[in-house]
């Protein structure tokens, strides 16, 4: 490729282990797993990673030469910096979320009943469709649904026992104040 294409693009190689910090950055479906190389185009300040089946001369050919429009998974993705060692486990995060059987349930059942919807075109498939790719839908489902939802209830949670509290145990507030009213009273009495 580098005889052919050499004064086009730079070629570089990747390991997947060593380079995990950058390589689990693009959402890339490999076959057989993570055992087969990856090609990605980076133009731009955008990834343009490849299918995998584009390993042979005339595939990779035509998805050199048509990168932009060809057959590109995801495309195009933003150009990320290396995770750092605690960044690499929300990128595990959203791979495993975007897996869950719950996702895939949810939007199998959206898109069987609720097809023609405005609800579904509008919002469900263009943000958890899977065309927008797994990282990109783990990272809406954590952000958008995970997270508001715990520290929603986490402010519910804290308000009920707050107001169990103040109802059981009676209202300290009011005891303190009139506390403090009598303490200064009683000061201003003892100073004449």
């Amino acid at each position: 490729m580098a005889t052919v294409y050499g004064d086009t693009f730079n070629f570089g190689l990747m390991d997947h282990r060593i380079s995990e910090k950058v390589f689990e950055n693009y959402d890339l479906k490999l076959d057989y797993g993570r055992t087969t190389p990856a090609l990605i185009i980076f133009d731009s300040g955008k990834a343009y990673p490849s299918m995998p089946n584009n390993l042979s001369a005339p595939k990779l050919s035509d998805f050199i030469s048509n990168y932009k429009e060809g057959s590109c998974q995801f495309c195009p993705q933003p150009i990320k910096p290396p995770q750092s060692e605690l960044g690499l486990y929300l990128e595990y995060a959203k791979n495993t979320v975007s897996k869950n059987d719950y996702y895939y349930d949810a939007y199998n059942y959206m898109q069987d009943n609720f097809n023609d919807t405005w609800v579904h075109l509008n919002l469900v498939q263009p943000n958890f469709g899977p065309q927008v790719g797994r990282k990109i839908i783990g990272q809406r489902l954590i952000f958008w649904i995970i997270v508001p939802t715990v520290l929603n209830g986490l402010v519910v949670f804290y308000l009920t026992a707050r107001c169990i509290c103040s109802c059981l145990c009676g209202d300290s507030n009011s005891h303190s104040i009139k506390n403090t009213k009598k303490t200064s009273t009683q000061v201003a009495a003892s100073a004449r």
